[in-house]
């Protein structure tokens, strides 16, 4: 898996697609949000999924690329 903080995963995708969408993110506490994001582990252990020969993301980038390349051939 990767670590990513938040306002990387902004800057991704303001590489990806622009300032548009990033002008769309409102920065306001949500406490549901938070409580589903504290509840996932900060780490976790990739070697089985490694074993079974499951590609690694290399980077927040390169998933929202491939989202967006996935978006535009639906």
């Amino acid at each position: 898996g990767i670590t990513v903080r938040v306002g990387e995963m902004v800057e991704a995708l303001r590489k990806v697609a622009g300032d548009a969408p990033v002008s769309r993110i409102r920065w306001e506490p949500d406490a549901r949000i938070k409580a589903i994001v504290q509840s996932w582990p900060a780490r976790f252990d990739t070697a089985r999924a490694d074993a079974l020969g499951f590609g690694r993301d290399t980077s927040f980038e390169a998933m929202v690329r491939d989202y967006v390349d996935s978006a535009k051939g639906a």
